[in-house]
């Protein structure tokens, strides 16, 4: 394993970013250095706390593009962990990391981007959030992605549960046992709303980890893939590779994307009440840390292994960390609590993804009915009931049926999202979030086009 950590060097900012440059350039045959990079490929690079800024991450962005251009041969380059904590980045540097986190696709366990200053305000930083978010989605092997201690605002928020929804559900293999008793095998991404199994067998609900153990280990399993032999649509602009996968990762590729990220840490984002109702759409439906380790490489012995021990007993979270906030109040603070207790109960019994672009669009449409009753100042009689039986449930709230107090958490979630969104519609508008202010503009338009 290649370490190089520049986080003891005396240098800081743009030339430091000139010194890692060059420092992978050397990886490169036939110049110094290569031999090693060719016998031991594997690097984690640690930049923290440097001061390097978007100018001076450019020439380590390039460094590591170059390293893994070079498709001669045996590969130079299998970046694991990429530390860029503390270094006073912007959204605007994300664009030219989503290139690199896309060639290190295979490889990438561990991405930490924490105490920078990555905040979504601008188009542009809107542009660069999201072309870092979809970078992700081929990720095989990312353990940790940490993000805390950035200013993401309302609007980071947004797009991340916009970049979630768009991702395929995850190729977990789960057993299902039947009325007669006997164990089946069942594809958890396969399974829509109607397929879904009825709620009291989804009691004996579990992973299949004796069929994912033994894919793992089959020949086939243990064969190098090549990069870029996944399906992708962000391959465009980089280059061909057809130098062969990290052994040590290939048997772990069973899942992909920020989904299969078991510790997403969102601590000191400055999130408020709407950041956390867009959270709570993620956290009903994302696997459990224990689940999702299990299709990761293990942490290296020592800090990387205690922090993530860390993550579980003191956050109070589950995998996706993001406490402390102290801008979220305590209305923001019961609707996370409550869908954490849901995500608990669906461990328990269902697992099976239903956040799908078809829920996006459902609850656009509610959103856009509670909107427009928000402004006009009226309400329907079946205004009440619409927000019992909102489609945001089916995020997988109404699957913990087979639990005793499966109802009571669907009603109380419900009500613990309506009065978010009633007092941000109240205190901010239509304005503060760009779904319901594209929804409120196409509703003008058709009312228009409609009295015309």
């Amino acid at each position: 394993m290649g370490k190089l950590n520049y986080t003891n060097r005396k240098v800081e900012g743009a030339k430091l970013g000139q010194i890692v440059e060059k420092d992978l350039l050397k990886r490169i045959p036939p110049r110094p250095g290569s031999n090693a990079a060719i016998r031991d490929p594997f690097v984690d690079l640690n930049v923290m706390g440097k001061h390097l800024s978007d100018e001076g991450v450019l020439p380590v962005v390039n460094g590591l593009f170059a390293a893994y251009s070079h498709t001669e041969g045996l590969p130079i380059l299998h970046l694991e962990e990429l530390h860029l904590a503390d270094n006073d980045l912007t959204a605007l540097c994300l664009i030219s990391l989503s290139a690199v986190i896309r060639l290190g696709s295979e490889d990438l366990q561990d991405i930490d981007l924490s105490q920078n200053n990555i905040s979504v305000v601008t188009d542009n930083d809107i542009f660069a959030w999201e072309s870092f978010l979809t970078s992700l989605k081929d990720c095989a092997v990312l353990r940790r992605l940490d993000l805390s201690g950035n200013p993401l605002g309302p609007r980071a928020f947004e797009v991340l549960v916009r970049a979630y929804s768009r991702e395929e559900p995850l190729e977990i293999s789960v057993s299902v046992k039947n009325d007669e008793g006997r164990i089946t095998s069942v594809d958890a991404s396969s399974c829509d709303e109607e397929e879904a199994p009825p709620s009291h067998k989804l009691k004996a609900l579990t992973l299949d980890t004796e069929r994912t153990s033994q894919h793992s280990s089959s020949p086939a399993a243990s064969t190098p893939r090549t990069r870029g032999s996944h399906k992708s649509s962000s391959t465009v602009g980089t280059p061909a590779q057809s130098t062969p996968c990290s052994c040590r990762s290939a048997k772990y590729v069973t899942t992909r994307g920020i989904r299969s990220v078991p510790y997403i840490i969102l601590s000191n984002t400055s999130m408020t009440d709407i950041c956390a109702l867009h959270l709570s759409h993620i956290l009903t439906c994302h696997h459990l840390p224990e689940r999702l380790l299990a299709r990761v490489p293990p942490a290296k012995a020592g800090p990387p292994a205690q922090q993530l021990e860390a993550y579980d007993m003191n956050s109070g979270c589950q995998g996706i960390v993001y406490l402390p906030n102290n801008a979220i109040s305590s209305a923001g603070e019961r609707l996370l609590e409550i869908a954490e207790h849901a995500r608990g109960s669906l461990s328990e019994g269902s697992t099976i993804d239903v956040f799908t672009e078809e829920i996006a669009i459902r609850t656009s449409a509610a959103r856009l009915r509670r909107a427009s009753s928000a402004v006009n100042g009226t309400s329907s009689p079946g205004r009440a009931a619409g927000r019992r039986h909102s489609t945001l449930s089916i995020t997988g709230i109404e699957l913990a049926a087979s639990s005793m107090d499966g109802t009571a958490i669907d009603a109380e979630f419900e009500r613990a999202r309506s009065k978010i969104q009633g007092n941000t519609l109240r205190d901010f508008g239509t304005q503060s979030v760009d779904l319901w202010r594209i929804a409120m503009k196409t509703l003008v338009l058709a009312r228009a086009v409609l009295l015309r």
